[in-house]
């Protein structure tokens, strides 16, 4: 029982975090929640970051089938390879490993997967692009001698486009 009252304080703690009135892009460090449950107070402490695909994917969805489709793809997919995911990564991972919060909230976490034919089709260069968001924050979390794991996982969005040329699995996932 006290594991499922400690539990029920975390997910409380990170639904708190969401709804904060504070501003939802600026770091959240310093959230803490406290249960009291006939065993004495535990602080939990809370960080929720948004990994970001690193393009505007909603410019992309506003115009499929349509013959603005290629255009925005390419600018979204050009957006994409631009992106230091791996720098980004690298700093989240040397957050949480700094902060060592007791649960982090991770939004956008992406399953991505781009078929080199069609970046080709599109006139970009560059091979296949597949990333797996989370696997590679808890890579980055495991270079910094930091282990999470994951409590709960949400699946938001799942599309496919273009015959499969494009796959997008959107992710919330809760680490404790």
């Amino acid at each position: 029982m006290r594991y499922l009252n400690r539990l029920l304080s975390v997910v409380a703690a990170a639904a708190l975090a969401a709804c904060s009135e504070q501003n939802p892009v600026a770091p959240q460090t310093d959230i803490s929640f406290n249960s009291s449950a006939g065993h004495g107070e535990h602080a939990v402490s809370v960080m929720t970051r948004n990994l970001y695909i690193g393009t505007d994917v909603d410019a992309v969805m506003a115009v499929l089938g349509t013959e603005a489709q290629g255009p925005a793809l390419r600018a979204a997919l050009l957006t994409l390879q631009h992106t230091d995911f791996a720098t980004r990564i690298r700093a989240i991972a040397h957050e949480i490993a700094t902060d060592r919060p007791d649960v982090v909230g991770i939004q956008e976490a992406y399953d991505l997967y781009v078929d080199q034919a069609l970046l080709e089709l599109l006139g970009l260069s560059g091979g296949t692009i597949q990333i797996d968001f989370l696997a590679q924050l808890q890579a980055a979390l495991a270079r910094e001698h930091v282990r999470y794991v994951v409590a709960a996982k949400n699946t938001t969005t799942a599309t496919s486009l273009m015959d499969g040329a494009v796959s997008i699995i959107d992710h919330d996932v809760l680490l404790v």
